[in-house]
């Protein structure tokens, strides 16, 4: 696959992390406020909730924003504070509200409250890629030492630098270590994601207990971030 504009899905991956190696050209685009517009408006329903990345990390929130003014159905439009799968988890619990028939109103403090506890624990070898290419805030986090393998959190629509993981350590079971300390538990709603790691994903899940999903990273996200992403999403509990 090359050239031309492709959906973002699992189905592009493998021709965007081939990009990645070569140093080829590739690059992403954010919803236009007319994607939003027609999202809003196409389909069988009375009312809608766009949950978009932090808008720290993305313009996606105002676009969303914009097109919400253009539309005559309802609409909320909410920043989930957060980004990949943990935005992922916010979005199933708003679809398990609108299909208990919850309203607008209901279905929007479902997200809001979710948002709120939603959290991330990333490894990477660093965030360069990230800062050079995301709207990360301008505090984040810093250099990772030499030869080592970075853990941050992005929560609350901010990212911390955590630890790092020595040439050595076993970054699963620092994963799982930075996961117990920020408040995770195998009760708690999760998603282990990666990009291009699926054999050390499968190895994280069945060590934080409980039943996480599995899920792969976005390649549109990959493009600004970089590959060798592994890391757990969660709904910290009430």
């Amino acid at each position: 696959m090359s050239g031309g504009e492709h959906t973002d899905s699992p189905e592009v991956a493998d021709a965007v992390y081939e990009a990645l190696d070569d140093q080829r050209p590739v690059r992403s685009l954010p919803p236009s406020t007319h994607d939003y517009v027609k999202a809003i408006e196409d389909g069988d329903f009375d009312a809608a909730v766009v949950i978009t990345p932090a808008r720290e990390f993305t313009v996606m929130h105002r676009n969303a924003e914009l097109a919400a003014r253009l539309v005559d159905r309802p609409v909320q439009v909410i920043d989930c504070r957060t980004a990949a799968a943990a935005q992922g988890l916010v979005v199933l619990e708003a679809v398990n509200a609108a299909r208990r028939r919850r309203s607008l109103a209901g279905v929007a403090s479902v997200v809001n409250d979710c948002a709120r506890r939603a959290a991330l624990i990333a490894m990477l070898p660093s965030l360069t890629a990230a800062q050079r290419n995301a709207r990360l805030p301008a505090e984040a986090p810093g250099r990772v030492a030499d030869g080592a393998l970075g853990l941050f959190r992005f929560h609350n629509g901010a990212v911390s630098h955590i630890g790092d993981v020595i040439p050595g350590a076993d970054p699963v079971e620092a994963i799982c270590q930075a996961w117990y300390s920020a408040g995770g538990s195998p009760a708690a709603k999760s998603l282990v994601f990666h990009a291009t790691e699926q054999t050390m994903a499968q190895t994280l899940a069945a060590r934080l207990g409980g039943e996480p999903g599995i899920v792969p990273f976005s390649p549109a996200m990959a493009i600004h971030t970089g590959p060798g992403w592994l890391g757990v999403a969660w709904l910290q509990e009430p």
